[in-house]
């Protein structure tokens, strides 16, 4: 049965890529550039897209472990590790490196969208010719398995073999570097603001408890976040005078993101997106696909970060995060979900870049040929709008809070629809060339969560502490003045 869905699906990615390529050879394709450049540029973003998706669940699920203890076997699987290898840097990188993901999703939804392929393409009916021309649909098939699905499945089965392979540690730097320029900064204030409201409470624990545990010597802290930031570190966010540059980056980014949510609410209402459907279904589609991918993007982020944990520890105080947990981490059910949960976020992207590229927008001539593209035609607003609300944001609050996420009404049921999906074959394209290729790529290797000493365990966590112990009295009121929030 299963091998009979990797070749259907198999089959049906090589037709769908065969679309993208002719399409492309004979410029259909919505970005205007020549075809040799097209080839190009999908090339390079698929491989980029490839890294960075495969990082996404390896720097988080390997945050808490110290890198001394596989330094001799994975040198360069340490090294890059180290870059990351604290709740602060981690946020860091998921900012920066979700930045490239869904600027990449929006780029391939040009070259990959054919509004100009004639009907009759190939024989077939207009109608499956709009559909597969002006979807998208050859793209999504394209990202999903190539871009996305077959490093996914490698690096949940060998993650530190993965994180060893040379050029994770330019990726993860450049990652970095695109948060420091402060293109994401807005994401920060919404997190804090979301932490405020939501999360006061725990905060306050964390920082009682390290005052209570510095007390106490046989006590060890109760936050791994605090015990890898240390007693200078608060919500996330270094604890620092801000400088110019701080303030800066702040500045622009939320002027930026602003701007791009109005440009995008403008640009909807003149109707010229790319997407067929009125104006009123555009607005509706939007706000709907921007909530799913809030959970899509946090869920992800929670699983890998408690994938190793023992879940028993949390069954009575987190009961929805825990029938989550069960559900996801049963044998190869974490490679189901990540395939069916990573076919739902890229036809999310697809469908919101087709809505927030406006490419039929004639410019009424007050701006620059070149300043009217970028605002307006390139999708630049969209990729802002949906980095922001869509991703980052609900990455930053499910690293910080991973067990709070996994218990927020609607996730279990969202994973179930992720394991549907993949049975449905729409990942068994990745599937086939994950096992056809796994023999040769890792040879000698042994999967994670098959070693003999592999043991599920649970870290310090001031979620648990919190709700097993908030009706307990356990700090003094002295430390309770001093933590005042």
């Amino acid at each position: 049965m299963e091998r009979g869905k990797m070749v259907i699906a198999s089959s049906v990615v090589i037709f769908l890529i065969s679309i993208v390529l002719v399409g492309i050879g004979h410029e259909y394709m919505v970005m205007k550039v020549h075809p040799i450049a097209a080839y190009i540029i999908l090339a390079c973003v698929l491989t980029l897209m490839g890294y960075v998706e495969a990082l996404h669940y390896s720097c988080v699920n390997m945050v808490n472990d110290d890198p001394t203890t596989y330094e001799a076997n994975y040198p360069r699987a340490a090294a890059a590790q180290r870059l990351v290898n604290s709740q602060v840097l981690l946020k860091r990188f998921l900012l920066g490196r979700q930045g490239f993901v869904i600027a990449i999703v929006f780029i391939v939804a040009q070259l990959t969208t054919f509004p100009n392929m004639p009907d009759d393409f190939w024989g077939m009916p207009p109608a499956f010719v709009s559909v597969l021309a002006k979807t998208g649909l050859p793209g999504v098939a394209l990202v999903l398995t190539v871009g996305q699905l077959v490093s996914q499945l490698f690096v949940e089965s060998y993650t530190n073999a993965f994180q060893n392979i040379p050029g994770v540690y330019s990726v993860i730097q450049l990652c970095l570097a695109t948060e420091n320029i402060g293109l994401c900064h807005w994401s920060w204030l919404l997190y804090e603001i979301s932490n405020r409201l939501a999360c006061l409470k725990i905060i306050r624990a964390k920082k009682r408890m390290t005052i209570e545990n510095a007390a106490s010597a046989e006590t060890e802290p109760l936050s791994p976040t605090i015990m890898n930031r240390g007693e200078d570190f608060d919500l996330g966010v270094e604890e620092e005078q801000y400088g110019a540059w701080d303030i800066f980056r702040y500045m622009w980014s939320t002027a930026l993101s602003l701007g791009a949510i109005c440009v995008v609410i403008y640009g909807i209402s003149t109707g010229k997106y790319i997407l067929h459907v009125g104006v009123a279904a555009a607005y509706i589609i939007a706000g709907f696909t921007l909530v799913l991918l809030f959970y899509l993007e946090g869920v992800m982020i929670a699983i890998a970060a408690t994938t190793d944990w023992d879940r028993n520890t949390w069954r009575t105080v987190y009961p929805k995060a825990y029938a989550v947990h069960e559900m996801v981490n049963q044998s190869g059910k974490v490679k189901s979900f990540i395939i069916g949960r990573q076919f739902m976020t890229v036809l999310t992207g697809f469908m919101l870049a087709e809505i927030f590229t406006f490419a039929n927008l004639e410019n009424p001539g007050v701006y620059s040929d070149i300043l009217f593209y970028v605002i307006f035609k390139s999708g630049l607003a969209g990729v802002l709008l949906v980095l922001s609300v869509g991703q980052l944001t609900p990455e930053l609050l499910a690293a910080e809070y991973p067990l709070r996420f996994l218990n927020l009404p609607g996730c279990y049921s969202l994973c179930r629809l992720c394991h549907f999906f993949d049975s449905c074959a729409v990942g068994h394209a990745g599937w086939a060339i994950f096992y056809t290729t796994r023999p040769m790529l890792c040879a000698g290797e042994v999967e994670a969560r098959e070693d003999e000493n592999f043991l599920r365990e649970t870290p310090p966590s001031a979620e648990l502490a919190y709700k097993t112990y908030k009706n307990t009295q356990l700090i003094s009121e002295s430390a309770k003045a001093l933590t005042r929030v």
